[in-house]
């Protein structure tokens, strides 16, 4: 995606600075539609519902997450007000769980920031390890935790055939030695 507004409406410049929040009220409905066009850019795709539909639906899942949370975590990454990031995690007492993350658009290094913060947080309740799963037929995700911040594959689990997803994991300490950008 090139510089400017684009595809999602949206005009980023590297120049400005990327706020990470916890998700509240006032942001569902921005969050929906940024997670929702986030599991439409999966391979294979995370849904198969319209854009609208399937923003609807994750509306209602963040209200209900809102008053159910536990130990699970949604962040924001707001930039001038704008949600271009999300990250939707489990806190466990041995581990970090990553369950989705996106950023739209791609490629600016919001994932990256996301990451970090994460790592940070991680680091700072002597987590010891952040995993995830990473579809087999996923280049773009793969390339951004294998490649771009360093996850280690440790397993894969067949989902169909001809679709694995891998489980990986990193270290928080190891993560935070990558390049936010």
């Amino acid at each position: 995606m090139e510089s400017g507004a684009g595809k999602w409406g949206v005009s980023i410049s590297p120049s400005n600075k990327v706020t990470i929040v916890e998700l509240s009220k006032v942001w569902i409905e921005k969050a929906a539609r940024l997670y929702a066009e986030g599991l439409l850019m999966e391979e294979p795709p995370g849904s198969t519902d319209t854009l609208e539909d399937l923003s609807d639906s994750l509306q209602l899942h963040l209200e209900i997450y809102l008053q159910q949370k536990k130990n699970r975590h949604i962040w924001l990454a707001l930039e001038n007000d704008t949600v271009v990031g999300l990250l939707d995690f489990y806190h466990r007492p041995e581990e970090l769980f990553i369950r989705f993350i996106c950023a739209i658009p791609p490629r600016r290094g919001t994932g990256t920031r996301l990451l970090h913060h994460l790592a940070n947080h991680g680091f700072s309740q002597q987590i010891n390890v952040i995993r995830t799963k990473v579809s087999s037929l996923d280049l773009r995700a793969q390339q951004f935790y294998f490649r771009h911040l360093g996850f280690q594959k440790i397993g894969r689990r067949t989902e169909d055939p001809g679709f694995d997803l891998y489980i990986c994991k990193i270290r928080p300490q190891d993560l935070l030695k990558t390049t936010a950008t």
